[in-house]
């Protein structure tokens, strides 16, 4: 997901022959290639660690010296290693960079898709700086030894990577130049984080994408099969990741739909015989009254939705949810830190929404929360129209909460109450 839009190509001299078996060079070379592919077993045979070595066993390893690459890089197809880098790595060191690597293409940061195709210059850098942050907590909480030397900071574990980067961004945006260096973007970044000194990338990222886009399908294949073979041993902080990949959802409004049918109690009851059918000797049960929907809808004003695109499939989808029941009935509100107007529908009324949005600034949703359940009356549902920027608020225990985001919002690991159902992506 963060990958320039235009990856570098990968130098001839990278993917070049290695030197002949019989010479010192290639002895030497061949040795660095035989401790690569045994870490990599090491990682297969410890029950701990085997999710990764199993992942690794799709790339093909390259022992190279070249200018172009300090450390090691992937392209998702190969992973390479420098060989000077390579010798300076403990075993311990050696398989955390392999891992590293693996995870990279497992969460789909190598496509050539998504926030980086977004990004330039020094904002990518800072995105690749978040996917480092993001991959190494991975695996600090999978029983790796980290190194000194890579980027960690426990206060980002279990966020995506797009989560880490608005941080990032937050705290160094403002003196950030487009043309500044890799290095002096680290600068800044540990300049304003308490960061350990020395901490820095431990792999190259300029080849991403090189190979072109994997196959989604057959990824999710390579993923399953590794964790059967993990079976217990996968950590809970790597399952969040990779849920998003392996379950893609159905149509989300067929997500709205079904959530608001679970969500109305039905009646199953075997009521008493209805006197009207008697006397033609049919016993049937008396009809039960119809339940009627309640959602409250409240619809962020702040400048985070797409009123053009994003919101009149948003409004389509409600609509459709409502007319799948008999009676409904709709609050929709419109909110920034504080709600700022609410409108009434019933059963037969239009959403006549687009003319009626207001401009706003800032973000609560804890403003959403409490004027739903100010009252007696409790809501069949919740839905929030956002992007999500903005501290999660407390919920009620029971709530049906569901957040309506849009593809540029921000990531389901960061609505940690509550459900996120994604629009679909509008080109």
């Amino acid at each position: 997901m963060l990958t320039p839009g235009k990856p570098e190509a990968i130098p001839a001299t990278a993917v070049q022959l290695p030197p002949p078996v019989g010479t010192p060079a290639g002895q030497e070379a061949s040795a660095a290639l035989q401790r690569l592919t045994t870490a990599r077993a090491r990682m297969l045979l410890d029950a701990r660690l085997c999710f990764f070595g199993h992942l690794c066993l799709h790339f093909e390893l390259v022992v190279t010296r070249d200018p172009a690459l300090a450390t090691a890089a992937t392209d998702g197809t190969h992973v390479w290693f420098d060989q000077d880098f390579l010798s300076r790595l403990d075993d311990d060191g050696l398989e955390f960079v392999l891992a590293h690597e693996t995870l990279h293409v497992a969460l789909r940061h190598t496509r050539r898709d998504g926030l980086g195709q977004r990004l330039e210059g020094a904002y990518l850098e800072l995105a690749n700086i978040a996917a480092d942050y993001v991959v190494n907590g991975i695996l600090a909480q999978s029983d790796f030894k980290v190194p000194a030397e890579a980027l960690r900071e426990r206060e980002f574990d279990d966020l995506a990577v797009e989560v880490v980067y608005r941080i990032l961004l937050g705290k160094v945006g403002r003196i950030l130049e487009p043309g500044m260096s890799p290095n002096a973007v680290l600068e800044r970044v540990a300049s304003g984080r308490p960061s350990r000194g020395g901490q820095g990338p431990l792999d190259h990222h300029g080849w991403w994408g090189v190979a072109g886009d994997d196959d989604g399908e057959i990824w999710r294949g390579r993923i399953t099969a590794a964790r059967m073979a993990a079976k217990s041993a996968m950590p809970p902080a790597l399952e969040v990741h990779l849920s998003r990949i392996l379950y893609p959802e159905l149509p989300w409004r067929d997500l709205l739909r079904q959530n608001a049918e679970a969500s109305v109690p039905g009646d199953f009851r075997w009521h008493p015989a209805s006197r009207r059918h008697i006397w033609r000797g049919l016993h049937l049960p008396a009809t039960a009254p119809t339940p009627v929907l309640e959602v409250d809808v409240y619809i962020d004003v702040s400048g985070s939705i797409d009123r053009n695109k994003d919101f009149p499939e948003f409004v389509g989808g409600v609509m459709e949810m409502c007319e799948s029941f008999v009676q409904w009935h709709l609050r929709v509100s419109q909110f920034d830190t504080a709600i700022l107007a609410t409108r009434e529908y019933a059963t037969g009324d239009i959403l006549d929404l687009g003319h009626w949005l207001l401009d706003g600034g800032g973000t609560d949703f804890q403003a959403c929360i409490d004027h739903a359940f100010a009252s007696a009356r409790k809501p069949h549902q919740v839905l929030i129209y956002t992007d999500g920027a903005d501290r999660m608020p407390t919920v009620p225990e029971g709530a049906n909460l569901l957040w309506i985001v849009s593809q540029n919002g921000l990531p389901d690991s960061h609505f940690t109450v509550g459900r996120v159902i994604r629009l679909p992506r509008r080109d």
